[in-house]
């Protein structure tokens, strides 16, 4: 038994081959051991019909409760066995983006909670299913603000009980 096409071979009953998507044509030449062969010949269609798959990797100074304390930087990262990757599609807040190839990078700069969906096609037409991922981001240092009373007199001093209150805020993480 003998197996031949455009960029390979193989031999034996039943052999395993890789073949490449698209088709391919496949001649088996059969030797009865007496000098006489015959062949025949099929094609082969092998299409990909596996979506890629996208990561997400985060970079960043994280503080506390999930809030990150700097800009983030937001790596897309996505494989496909088969065809390849086309195409990662992200959208920041509502601004859709696409970007060729497998890899897409962005930084986040603003402070408040920003969303992130994404999602990459193969070269054959092949999406994944859409993912999210939420990034909350607060460089912005609390507002601290401290009063007296009562005021200080002209001399720059109480001569009864004073009592300091603190006011806290952040916009936008909270206290």
């Amino acid at each position: 038994y003998s197996w031949t096409w455009n960029g390979g071979s193989a031999s034996g009953v039943s052999p395993t081959v890789t073949l490449p998507l698209g088709t391919t044509t496949i001649t088996l030449t059969v030797d009865d051991g007496k000098g006489v062969t015959s062949s025949d010949t099929v094609a082969i269609t092998v299409q990909d019909t596996t979506p890629p798959s996208t990561s997400v990797k985060l970079e960043g100074a994280m503080g506390n409760s999930d809030w990150y304390t700097s800009a983030v930087t937001a790596t897309l990262i996505s494989t496909d066995s088969c065809s390849g990757v086309k195409e990662i599609a992200y959208n920041l807040d509502g601004n859709p983006i696409v970007i060729p190839g497998s890899r897409a990078s962005l930084t986040i700069s603003t402070d408040g909670v920003h969303g992130i969906s994404y999602s990459a096609t193969d070269n054959s037409g092949n999406s994944e299913r859409t993912k999210t991922v939420e990034i909350k981001e607060d460089k912005t240092a609390p507002v601290i603000t401290a009063s007296a009373n009562p005021s200080v007199n002209a001399n720059g001093w109480n001569n009864t009980d004073v009592t300091v209150a603190f006011t806290c805020s952040d916009a936008t993480s909270g206290i």
